[in-house]
């Protein structure tokens, strides 16, 4: 995965520790560092699970399809929640949203894992 590949270019030289995950975070978000669909691969490695990122309309934009309940989805998108966590077919999800501070959220990203 891009995760584990992208996780070797952060080490600062053949005797330094390895990258702790926000050092990985920051590298994957520089400006121009990454497009979204490695940021997200990215996320799920580093979760153990599975990631996917949805835009305003609940289309997939990156990660792999999750088969999430709508009506949390639908709250996220409509700015009446900002999180939400659930238990669902025996994973642990944990969804959301995303956008620009104060406006309408432009998406949802979730993360699922076992």
């Amino acid at each position: 995965m891009a995760g584990r590949e992208d996780r070797d270019a952060v080490a600062h030289g053949p005797h330094s520790p390895p990258a702790t995950w926000a050092e990985e975070l920051l590298e994957q978000l520089r400006p121009g560092g990454r497009d979204v669909r490695k940021v997200v691969a990215w996320l799920a490695d580093a979760a153990h699970g599975t990631a996917c990122l949805l835009d305003g309309d609940g289309a997939l934009l990156a990660g792999e399809p999750a088969l999430l309940a709508e009506d949390p989805v639908a709250d996220l998108l409509a700015g009446r929640l900002a999180s939400a966590s659930l238990q669902d077919r025996g994973r642990h999800v944990h969804a959301v949203s995303v956008g620009r501070p104060h406006a309408p959220p432009a998406g949802v990203l979730a993360v699922a894992r076992a």
